[in-house]
This record gives C-alpha cells, structure tokens and sequence, in this order.
C-alpha cells in the first residue's frame, strides 16, 4: 500500500526541508519544518484550494503496485481521494489497522510466552494473567518462585522460571503499548471504539462512475480484439474493488489471465487517470505531474497514449511529465506539438548532494539541439551535427512524401539514398518559392557533410567556419520551412480532388493546394 512520507533532509540533517508552491493567483503554500516570513498566515502543510481531491502526483510506483493488491487493498489504493484537508482520517485508519495487525502478532508471541512460563513452573496457562501490566506483576510477586513449599529461606529462582518471567513481562509491555497507541488514534479523530473510514464514502461511486470512459480508452488504444470491454466493480460493502475483461464470450475473466504486462500498465494507468478526470469535474484543479508512467507501455501504444493524453481527455490540462528514456522525450515533445499542446521541455543536467538538481531549458528536437550549436560549438562537430540532422530530416520526408527510393540491404539508407528524391519532390511541388530556394541551397552546400563532417581530412581543416556556419543555418531554415510553425506537421503527399501533390496536410500554413486527406476518396 501507499505510505504517507513527511518531507525530511537524508543528506543534510543540519538543514529542514521546504517546498514551497505559488499558484497563479499569487498565493503561496509551504510544507516543510522551516517557514519563511512569507510563511505568516497561510495554511502549511496543508491542501490548496482545488488540490484536494485526489493526489496531483502520478507515479511509476502507482502502476508497479496496483495489480499486486488483492481487490480490499486495491479499493484502499485510493484512500487519499476525495478529502477536505491533508491530515484526513484515512491517515489514522490506516495506522490503526496496521497497529491492529501488529497487535495480533504480538498477542500470538504473548501466548507463547505465557505456555513458556507454564511449561517452566508446571503450572496451568489459566492461572498466569496477562490481561496487564500491574496484574501480572502482583501474581508473580505472590508465587513461591523463590520459597519453595516448607523452606525456611528464600532460594533462587531457577533461571528457566527467571527467563520465562521475563519474556512475559515484556510481551505484556509491548501489547499494552499498542493498545494504548490505538486508543489514542481512536480519540484523536473521535471515532470512540471503532476505527474511522479509511476510504471516503464517495470512493465506490466513483470507481463505478468511470468504467464505461475506462473501457473505451482501453478498447482504442489497445486495440485487442479479444477484449470485449473492461468492467470497473465495486462489492456491495464498498470495500473492495474488482476489475474484470469481458471476453468475446461473455466469460468475465482477471486481467492478470489475458493482458500482457505492458496491457496491464496501460489498463491501470488509464483507471487512474479516469479517477483523476472523474475528481476535475468535481472541482479538483486541472493539473498532474506524470512521473514516469510511461516506461513500460508496449511500444506498439506509444502514440496512442500521447493522442489520448494531448488531444483527447487532457488536452485542456496543464501536465508535468517527466521521462528517464531520451526518446520517449523526444516522443512526448513532438507529439505535443503536432496536436498543439503548448510544451516546454526542461533538462535535468547534473545533481549533486550539496547543491541539489541543475534544470535547463532546452528541446530535445534535432533542430533545435542544431540551433544551439549554431552559437557555440566548433566547427567540426557542428558540421557533423548539420549533416545528420539533414540525414535525418530526408529520412522523415522520404517516407511522407512517398519519395521514390533504391531498395539498400536491411533497408539502411544513408544522405545519398535519400536527398535527391526529396529534393525532386519538392522542385516538382506547389510549395512556397522560398521553400525551394532554401531546398536548392542545401543542396548545393550540403558535399561539406562528407568533405569535413562524417571523415577526417587534412585539406579540409583549412574550410572556415562561415562556410560551416552557412551550411548549418540552411539545414536549419530548411527544416522551419518544411514543418508546419502552428502544429510541427511536415509536408506530405495528400490528395486534393484525388490528385497526388505535396502539401501540409494540417491545413495551417498558406499553401497553393487546398487541404486534402491523407488517402484517396
């Protein structure tokens, strides 16, 4: 199960840990230990207006755990939704059952300490009290350990007893402490002799509420014939939570059975992020940070996932996604563009234990990673960079423009299997003039790739940086004017009136060719 963690400093005790978060509005909410002024008169550690609903925070550890709850604890899973303030209840309930639970195995050593002590002084487990503390004491004080029966003097205890009196004693000690502790818990939040809820009431209805949206998305994205649909239930006590796939069939089958783990990913994150879109419309504020989710989401699904994050469920929410896999980010980032989703791409550089987390600005596009070294690399390797950024970018435009291209062995094509067809197929297009002057002079300039960039060569190293800075600021421009500047999309084959031209198929830019489709009619 999930564990509530107060924020502490692991690696500089001396210092108190602070996050402190400024919304919009301008207010600002701390939690920590060591408040700032600006602390004075705002609610600490507690929820922000909007943020109470359910967690902002979905991580890879969510998904890890959730198909290994059994239904009761899986239901638990959502404790920490649909509450009113960061010190809930469900906190304290949770606390108590898992002091319940260590209660019943000290009561088990309890009793084995207790047929110790009767072993040991042959006398019947009836007779030794354990009930408490003060108890115990005073029928071990009224025993004759140490004065047998007819003895004059006091003799020792034999150690058997002694050891056995002592272990007993403790586990009286340790069982009473729970038991106070669970008390307290009880007081703390009113709830007399019985435990508080550990879920909020409204939990099941919920879960119910969004297992048609859940069945669709997964239907969509996944794709698998041999899902029927998913089923979300809750049992009538509201105390456990049952997800079954309806089979072709009508059979009604675990998940775990038919789904692979990657499905099964992909199932649980889309309940979690049903349950979050479920909280929003009951007033929970628009935004998540997805931490990592992605990481074992079948390949095959990829761009599916980001369509239903980017255009579809979220597209009107403002997102934190984090990625540890450099193409999975370069994913995320180009996808967001394509659907118009506003993004900005931050790095994390380097950390250390003194200083903490280095972020820059960055994009993790090949263009953009081109245009910052415009500024500051050497000549060289901005060469080579340019070069395989052109590489790259005919790579793309041969497959959207469905250029004409000579079968290679394992189809691995190099810059001079590629180019001449783009290149062809643009010179024939409607496109823009500037776009085929821009395209023109790549091509006159782009030898130096070969000459200076991808191989050593002595004469060569006497080539100016102009001349490299030229060729590189035309790689540039070029893919600027062959990408769509509102949604990322680059020039394709479509069809207008089922004729074949070259065009953005988005739509957006002001070309000589109507919008077509991307097929036939």
């Amino acid at each position: 199960m999930k564990e509530r963690r107060e924020a502490r400093n692991l690696l500089l005790p001396g210092k108190a840990p602070l996050v402190s978060v400024k919304l919009d509005n301008g207010k600002q909410f701390f939690r920590g230990q060591d408040y700032p002024e600006a602390a004075f008169g705002e609610r600490l550690n507690d929820f922000a207006p909007g943020y109470a609903l359910c967690p902002i925070v979905l991580s890879r550890s969510d998904i890890e755990v959730f198909w290994k709850l059994a239904p009761e604890e899986r239901m638990r899973f959502f404790f920490d939704y649909l509450r009113d303030r960061a010190s809930h209840a469900g906190y304290i309930a949770l606390d108590i059952e898992r002091n319940q639970q260590e209660l019943r195995s000290v009561r088990a050593d309890l009793l084995e300490a207790q047929i110790g002590l009767a072993t040991a002084a042959k006398l019947p487990v009836s007779e030794i009290p354990t009930g408490s503390l003060i108890g115990f004491r005073r029928w071990r004080d009224r025993q004759s350990f140490r004065r047998p029966e007819g003895a004059r003097r006091r003799v020792r205890t034999p150690k058997r007893i002694e050891s056995a009196l002592g272990k007993l004693e403790e586990q009286i000690k340790l069982t009473a402490k729970i038991r106070q502790h669970i008390a307290s818990q009880k007081r703390q939040v009113g709830s007399g002799e019985l435990a508080p809820p550990v879920l909020s009431v409204d939990i099941p209805e919920l879960l119910r509420n969004i297992t048609s949206q859940v069945s669709d998305d997964f239907s969509d994205i996944s794709g698998l014939a041999h899902i029927e649909r998913v089923e979300v239930s809750t049992s009538k006590q509201g105390d456990g939570l049952d997800i079954f796939c309806i089979l072709p069939s009508g059979k009604k089958v675990d998940p775990v059975q038919v789904l692979s783990e990657g499905a099964l990913d992909l199932l649980a994150l889309l309940i979690m992020l049903g349950v979050a879109l479920e909280c929003a419309k009951r007033g929970q504020s628009r935004f998540m940070i997805l931490d990592d989710v992605w990481q074992s989401v079948d390949s095959v699904h990829r761009n599916s996932i980001l369509d239903f994050i980017f255009e579809k469920r979220f597209k009107d929410w403002q997102l934190v996604i984090t990625v540890h896999d450099r193409l999975w980010a370069r994913l995320v980032e180009e996808k967001a563009r394509k659907r118009n989703f506003p993004i900005k791409t931050v790095e994390l550089s380097r950390w250390s234990a003194e200083h903490g987390p280095v972020l820059t600005d960055t994009s993790l596009s090949t263009v953009a990673q081109l245009a910052e070294m415009l500024l500051k690399s050497a000549p060289e390797s901005l060469c080579a960079y340019a070069g395989r950024s052109l590489e790259e970018l005919a790579n793309r435009l041969s497959m959207t423009m469905r250029v004409s291209v000579s079968r290679a062995p394992g189809d691995r094509y190099t810059l001079e299997d590629l180019w001449p067809g783009v290149l062809k197929g643009i010179n024939k297009s409607s496109l823009p003039d500037e776009l085929k002057e821009t395209a023109k002079k790549v091509n006159e300039i782009y030898a130096l790739r070969n000459i200076y960039g991808a191989h050593y060569s002595a004469w060569a190293e006497s080539m100016s940086r102009v001349e490299v800075e030229n060729f590189a600021s035309l790689v540039v421009d070029l893919w600027g004017r062959v990408h769509c500047a509102v949604c990322g999309q680059s020039i394709s084959l479509v069809y207008v009136k089922k004729e074949r031209v070259i065009d953005w198929p988005c739509g957006h830019n002001d070309a000589k060719v109507l919008r077509g489709s991307t097929e036939p009619a």
